[in-house]
């Protein structure tokens, strides 16, 4: 019986926790996705030192790019990788490569990535820039409906999970009540009594939903295996999802504990104060 019960609390926090994991990303999957995404400024092959240096510091003060991705990739560090990771090359006189510039943006509108592109364009030696367009239409299909839709189900689950979660916890405190029963009329007041079961349902709480984590964190690892860039599960969406699971299901057990018995004791006579 305790097995089952053990079982069944581990699944119905693990699926609360998943809930929880999906509203996270569903909020943030928009930002997590930008922060994915890599843009590439292609500079002129005329290109002087200086113009390196100034061409980065004007990209920094461009709206919606985040100052602490800029990274400038020499043509000559480009050729040297190349070099390493294919000898075959090696024979190479003339540099294929030219400077680069990368950064990721946060709060890009897509309604205005043309005049957007151009500004970075614009800059004196920038030639191109260069993006991943499938990331690009991730970014727009993550808005509106599919991600409504997306909150409005992890909502749901959360909800269900959350009164399943209390229907077992009750059905298991409805088979405590003659023990509860035979207890108060031993001697044992009822805040005892209460008491007692609230320490007990917490520590049951607390032991279904750290196994609970440890479920949840197998499956996480697992689904970012298959997941996309951008849309996969964060460590610290995982942290936070995990934490907030646990805390839940723990104050689950201890108030819903709490609530049942005084009241049943209520019920029970009336005059006793618990």
């Amino acid at each position: 019986m305790r097995a089952n019960r053990l079982i069944m609390n581990i699944v119905i926090a693990s699926i609360l926790g998943f809930a929880l994991c999906l509203l996270i990303k569903s909020i943030t999957i928009h930002r997590d996705i930008q922060s994915s995404m890599v843009f590439v400024a292609e500079l002129s092959s005329k290109i002087r030192p200086g113009q390196r240096i100034t061409a980065e510091s004007l990209i920094q003060d461009i709206p919606y790019i985040t100052k602490r991705s800029i990274s400038l990739t020499p043509a000559e560090d480009a050729l040297e990788v190349m070099k390493h990771e294919m000898p075959e090359l090696s024979y190479l006189s003339d540099n294929p490569f030219r400077d680069i510039i990368t950064f990721t943006t946060t709060d890009l509108r897509l309604d205005g990535m043309d005049s957007w592109m151009q500004e970075i364009t614009d800059v004196p030696g920038i030639e191109a820039v260069y993006y991943d367009q499938s990331l690009l239409n991730q970014l727009s299909a993550d808005r509106g409906r599919p991600r409504i839709g997306v909150m409005t189900l992890a909502v749901l689950i959360l909800v269900g999970s959350i009164i399943i979660l209390i229907l077992r916890i009750k059905r298991d405190l409805r088979s405590y009540h003659q023990e509860a029963k035979i207890l108060s009329l031993a001697g044992s007041s009822a805040s005892d009594i209460i008491s007692h079961r609230r320490s007990w349902s917490t520590r049951w709480g607390m032991i279904t939903a750290g196994l609970a984590s440890l479920v949840m964190l197998v499956n996480i690892l697992f689904m970012n295996i298959t997941l996309l860039d951008g849309i996969e599960i964060t460590l610290l969406q995982s942290i936070m999802s995990i934490a907030a699971m646990i805390l839940l299901v723990v104050a689950v057990h201890t108030l819903v504990t709490h609530q049942s018995l005084k009241s049943y004791f209520a019920q029970l006579n009336p005059s006793v104060k618990t």
